[in-house]
């Protein structure tokens, strides 16, 4: 019996071990991804993304964003500005795919800008185009859960007019800033 027991202790481990054991299921194919940006929220603006996935490592996206921002002039006097954005880009992943990986990409993003304040007799709108080569990251849970960062240099060229109603005046502008990214939602 003692050497029974002995073989069982000395081969069953290694029984077990030979048994193949099959890998996690692979995480379901995706191909639309819809994302907002928390950072936005701050402002409040909302920015909504949303990626179609073309091929496993090539996918488009449009951006819409809407709210309104809150800016002091020189005299510390508050105005409300009405936002919106709109915006295209396209995402190769250069490790991974769709749902995870490394991405190279470019973003075309318009802005407008507008006074919304009934408290003035100044009317102003303003109005830019952005162009953004960036680098970034995309993480998609097995849920579907999605983030992913991005960040780049935009070259934003705008332009602004503004009127109180007997002058006007006129300007326009170009400038390189930072982009960054930020991004969060669901992917189907």
């Amino acid at each position: 019996m003692r050497i029974f027991v002995g073989a069982c202790v000395v081969l069953l481990p290694s029984v077990a071990a030979a048994v193949p054991v099959a890998p996690p299921p692979a995480p379901p194919e995706r191909a639309i991804a819809v994302t907002i940006s928390p950072l936005h929220l701050l402002s409040p603006v909302v920015e909504v993304t949303g990626e179609y996935r073309l091929q496993p490592k090539l996918g488009v996206a449009v951006t819409l964003g809407a709210g309104s921002v809150t800016a002091k002039d020189t005299a510390s006097q508050e105005h409300r500005f009405t936002v919106g954005e709109l915006g295209a880009s396209a995402r190769y992943y250069v490790t991974g795919s769709f749902a995870r990986g490394l991405q190279v990409g470019g973003e075309l993003m318009y802005l407008l800008v507008k006074l919304d304040d009934p408290m003035t007799t100044v009317r102003a709108t303003g109005d830019g185009l952005s162009l953004s080569p960036f680098i970034g990251y995309k993480w998609t849970g097995v849920g579907g859960f999605t983030a992913e960062a991005q960040g780049g240099l935009s070259v934003l060229v705008a332009q602004a007019h503004a009127t109180d109603g007997t002058t006007s005046a006129d300007s326009e502008q170009s400038r390189v800033y930072p982009l960054i990214n930020l991004n969060v939602g669901w992917s189907f």
